[in-house]
């Protein structure tokens, strides 16, 4: 019995938090650390997302996994709560700073 609740126990811990997607290699340029007015987006190359949506409140920040793209949107999340960060502009370059559109707000990328 004690070995079945380790179980049941590990299954759902695995299933709440697990191990998000690495970033694909076309997707590289999204990798770092992004703001915006409204929205602070930090992409790790393993997968892991923290994002604040307003950065001057004192809010903690959302920690989360990426589950997918679909085409340039992101789907991001921890098991059954997912959100999607729908990006109208992917990373691109101008006058050599990046920047990418993010649920309508410009980011550029923090050196």
């Amino acid at each position: 019995m004690r070995s079945s609740n380790f179980l049941l126990a590990t299954l759902l811990t695995l299933g709440l938090f697990g191990c998000g997607n690495a970033i694909p290699k076309e997707k590289t340029a999204y990798i770092g650390h992004w703001q915006g007015k409204g929205l602070d987006l930090e992409i790790a190359a393993t997968g892991k997302v923290v994002y604040k949506r307003d950065p001057s409140d004192s809010k903690t920040p959302t920690e989360a996994e990426l589950k997918a793209f679909t085409g340039n949107n992101m789907e991001i999340g921890s098991g059954p709560i997912t959100t999607t960060f729908v990006v109208a502009l992917p990373p691109h370059q101008v006058d050599g700073a990046w920047k990418m559109t993010v649920d309508n707000i410009e980011l550029t990328k923090a050196p």
